[in-house]
This record gives C-alpha cells, sequence and structure tokens, in this order.
C-alpha cells in the first residue's frame, strides 16, 4: 500500500484499512522524492512521544511516565 502525498497522521488508519497486521510492525518510514529516508521508526516514535507529551502539557493534563506507554 502507497501513502505517498497523505498526511502522515492518516498512515497508520489507512495501512490498517488494507491490512490489520501491516500496521502493528515496526517498518515505517518517511522518505523523500529520492528515497531518502528522512525520519526512521525510532525518530517517529520520538517525535510522537514528544508532541503528545506538548498536548498534554497545553491541555494541563498530567505528564505521562515511561511505563504508561
Amino acid at each position: 500500500a502507497s501513502c505517498i502525498g497523505e498526511h502522515i497522521a492518516d498512515v497508520t488508519i489507512t495501512l490498517a484499512a488494507v491490512d490489520p497486521c501491516y500496521s502493528c510492525t515496526e517498518r515505517l518510514a518517511v522518505v523523500d522524492s529520492n528515497n531518502k529516508v528522512i525520519h526512521d521508526y525510532d525518530t517517529l516514535l520520538q517525535l510522537s512521544r514528544e508532541k503528545t507529551a506538548q498536548i498534554r502539557k497545553d491541555a494541563g493534563l498530567p505528564e505521562l511516565k515511561t511505563e504508561d506507554l
């Protein structure tokens, strides 16, 4: 399945709709038009955690502990 040109937030649900098992794997990367990896799985995971922490902080919610993830 290809999600080229789609919003990154929609990629997981799009792939899950095609193959539910596919979305559970750690095979995600963001590449540019030359197939150069821009963000690998670990980087995307870290960016997601940072964004979630900022959203929670802005909403006045308590910080999540690593063991909560």
